[in-house]
């Protein structure tokens, strides 16, 4: 998802008022080394993602959105690319110009659909000197969108406050979370009709003493003309020692491999399934480690 400068993580009811957890005043995340003030008359809640917040009398939503970007140039790249989603029939790509916000931000115009509907939209993204920050969206069906969610949008960027985050709540909570159990990834495809196909599979024993096991494999099948044909690349297995750090307010799980080499997954939890780099991974009490 960092790929993408707009993130909408809950369905849009752009038009209306909808109803919302009292989520108001000051929010302190301190994981996040996050601190923002809602403006007065929107209320939400937290998401995922970040935060979604919503108005009694004035259109649309506005929302939070953690990312991971390291700069403003990162920003304004992905900015460029919008946000396309066919599965909820969203498209908003840049109206006019990505302008400069403050030494640590950039602010730009969007237009396009959310759902399916015309629908407007700013934004402003902040980075943090400690890596990663938010983008904070306002935005409504198109012919209700305007000055309200704009100043909304500008009031509460002008709030945020940027902190070290405190890592030590996030590595106490999932360390014990992951020690002693196997975190597996598995894809594949079968074209049919004996057209061929393909499998990965990744292994990573977690062992509560600190070290791991890794395997990894990728095999491709091809059939063509009554022959078939296997290739397989990027089979090994390596050992050596797992911790975990945080970028950005976000867990991530260090592989230390005992050749020098090192592979870093970013974590997420979310609708109760693990996430590595954003794929999905099941967690599984880990035999080779007892």
């Amino acid at each position: 998802m960092n790929r993408v400068f707009l993130i909408v993580p809950v369905l849009l009811l752009l038009s209306t008022s909808t109803s919302y957890a009292q989520l108001t005043g000051e929010v302190h995340e301190k994981t996040k080394g996050l601190r923002f003030t809602v403006p007065a008359g929107w209320v939400g809640q937290a998401t995922p993602d970040g935060y979604l917040f919503g108005h009694e009398t004035t259109a649309g939503l506005l929302m939070v959105l953690h990312h991971q970007y390291s700069s403003t140039g990162e920003l304004r790249s992905a900015a460029l690319e919008g946000l396309m989603d066919e599965n909820n029939g969203t498209s908003l790509t840049v109206s006019g110009e990505v302008r400069t916000y403050g030494d640590n931000g950039i602010q730009a115009d969007f237009s396009g659909t959310i759902e399916w509907q015309p629908a407007d939209a700013y934004a402003i993204g902040l980075v943090s000197p400690h890596g990663g920050g938010v983008t904070i969206i306002g935005a409504a069906a198109s012919g209700m969108f305007g000055g309200a969610q704009k100043q909304a949008v500008e009031t509460l960027a002008a709030s945020v406050r940027f902190s070290k985050p405190d890592v030590a709540d996030i590595v106490a909570e999932w360390k014990p979370w992951l020690a002693g159990y196997k975190l597996t990834y598995m894809n594949s495809y079968n074209s049919g009709y004996g057209g061929g196909g393909y499998s990965d599979k990744e292994v990573i024993d977690l062992c509560a003493d600190g070290s791991f096991g890794f395997e990894s494999s990728s095999t491709t099948v091809v059939n063509a003309d009554g022959g078939s044909g296997a290739y397989s690349g990027d089979q090994g297995a390596g050992a050596g020692t797992w911790d975990l750090s945080v970028s950005g307010g976000s867990p991530q799980l260090v592989l230390r491999f005992h050749n020098g080499e090192s592979l870093t997954y970013t974590l997420e939890y979310k609708d109760k399934k693990l996430y590595l780099n954003g794929y999905r991974y099941f967690r599984t009490q880990d035999a080779a480690c007892n």
